[in-house]
């Protein structure tokens, strides 16, 4: 490590902390996120300059990391299209410099070229990715929709024979691909790919003898639901799974998502308080379908 090797943790869950700050950036860009870590230390860079095909909030743990960022040379690169991989000169003339220290956070959009080296003292960062759909999902979720384009299940035999029957086909494709509902229903998929760890409560969930008011008034409620704009439809998106939910409860979850986290008593007061009990009984509701997640 002393010539340059970094460290890399790729994929961390089950770190609160670490959870923590990847679900407060998957909230405001409403997308899935995935973490890595990156521990150096020495003045040597790791990697070459490279591009990552995601969005990436660099979040400064430790120490001081100097970056040195590049404008695209390649539009909007997609997973498949990896710096590396991709026949376009590496940029000589750096559009931004700037130093992280701990506390810092760095926005790199997917397609910047950026080199990131530390400075001579032990330096730790997470990678929080983000994970928003692209077209090209789109496109890949729809072919697999295309079995009931009729056109499209016929033999080929030649260009001749088959141009007009491939014409058809692209008539109707194009009707699909601006169809508001297969893109909501693509929308719901993607997002219900997505996992949110949650704290797993068992003295409140394994207890036969638990209820609702059994929640401290300090426990701190944080939303599991990535994309909040579905409240506005009756319903959420949260791992794996889409519930529809009642105006009381739009109500209850677009407060949560303004204030969190925010701790049980302090919702209280902010919602009408001949309600509080059942407020405590929505709140436990959600906490076991894994709407929201309890801090106890």
């Amino acid at each position: 490590m002393k010539h340059g090797a970094t460290i890399v943790y790729n994929r961390i869950n089950n770190e609160p902390f670490v959870d923590g700050l990847a679900k407060q950036i998957s909230h405001f860009v409403q997308a899935p996120t995935v973490v890595s870590g990156y521990l150096a230390f020495g003045s040597d860079a790791s990697f070459k300059s490279h591009w990552d095909t995601r969005d990436v909030f660099a979040v400064q743990l430790m120490g001081k990391k100097h970056w040195v960022l590049y404008k695209p040379n390649f539009e909007s690169p997609l997973y498949m299209q990896q710096s590396k991989d991709v026949d376009v000169p590496e940029p000589t003339i750096p559009d931004m410099e700037v130093v992280l220290e701990a506390g810092d956070v760095l926005y790199i959009p997917r397609g910047w070229w950026h080199n990131p080296v530390p400075m001579g003292c032990e330096t730790f960062h997470l990678a929080i990715g983000t994970f928003a759909p692209t077209g090209y999902d789109y496109m890949q979720w729809l072919a697999k929709q295309t079995q009931n384009i009729l056109p499209l299940r016929y033999n080929f035999s030649d260009w001749n024979s088959d141009k007009d029957n491939i014409i058809k086909a692209c008539n109707e494709l194009s009707t699909m691909m601006t169809d508001s509902v297969l893109y909501d229903k693509f929308m719901q998929e993607h997002m219900a790919n997505y996992r949110s760890d949650s704290a797993f409560n068992m003295q409140l969930f394994g207890n036969a003898n638990a209820d609702a008011n059994d929640i401290p008034d300090d426990a701190l409620i944080v939303s599991n639901i990535v994309d909040g704009r579905t409240l506005e439809k009756g319903y959420v998106i949260t791992n794996g799974l889409k519930i529809n939910i009642n105006d009381d409860s739009q109500y209850l979850l677009k407060k949560i998502i303004q204030y969190e986290p925010i701790s049980l008593c302090n919702l209280l007061q902010k919602t009408d308080k001949s309600m509080s009990n059942d407020i405590r009984s929505a709140i436990a509701k959600m906490a076991e379908l894994d709407i929201i997640e309890l801090v106890l």
